[in-house]
């Protein structure tokens, strides 16, 4: 069966306790997942200081089992 989807999909491998902590707050405020990664992606591209800035306490730090390689 041919791909239906316009896009291609990436992945990405979250911790499981902290994917459902977050879908359940997108879940309460109507949004997804694919919608919240969309945004994070495109307010870097707009500012990349600022967005990167705000995410800086958050980000995934050497010896976590999530860094990216």
């Amino acid at each position: 069966m041919p791909n239906v989807h316009r896009l291609p999909a990436k992945a990405f491998r979250p911790q499981p306790d902290e994917h459902a902590q977050a879908m359940a707050l997108l879940r309460e405020r109507g949004l997804t997942m694919d919608a919240l990664l969309q945004a994070c992606q495109r307010a870097l591209i707009a500012d990349p200081d600022g967005a990167l800035a705000a995410l800086a306490p958050h980000w995934p730090g050497k010896g976590d089992e999530d860094a990216a390689e």
